[in-house]
């Protein structure tokens, strides 16, 4: 990184705190809790389901923990390849930069079909066929 970038003092402020809630709320609640709770209860029973969502958000306290340790810490822009530069250099930063952009890949193609489901279930419309078979599942 240059140097003007390593002088800056802190970050512009564009976001309020209802953005930054519902972006929260919706990067790590998503649809994925609601397309299989019924699965996930059926598995592991009632008692199961709750010990897994605990434990998940037990997990996530964690990950939130860390971001708001480092963040104040490294206030410059660009979040986890900051962190992984700064605390772990080039290589580990562009390996963080390429794992990121393929979690978010793969989200974005868990969110649309998640997406189509749970309209559907909302507003049943008729079925005219499917593209492929995939694990038994007609898609």
């Amino acid at each position: 990184m240059t140097k003007k970038v390593e002088e800056r003092a802190e970050l512009k402020k564009v976001m309020n705190l209802k953005d930054v809630m519902s972006l929260a709320f919706g990067t790590m609640i998503g649809w994925g809790w609601i397309m299989l709770a019924g699965v996930w209860v059926a598995a592991a029973g009632v008692v199961g389901a709750v010990a897994a969502f605990i434990i998940g958000a037990i997990l996530c306290i964690f990950v939130g923990l860390t971001y708001a340790e480092l963040t104040p810490a490294l206030p410059l822009a660009g979040g986890e390849l900051v962190f992984a530069y700064r605390g772990l250099g080039y290589k580990a930063s562009w390996f963080t930069g390429w794992m990121i952009t393929f979690a978010y890949v793969g989200v974005a193609a868990w969110e649309g079909p998640a997406m189509v489901t749970a309209i559907d279930y909302i507003i049943p419309l008729p079925r005219f066929g499917y593209l492929w078979t995939v694990a038994g599942f007609d898609v």
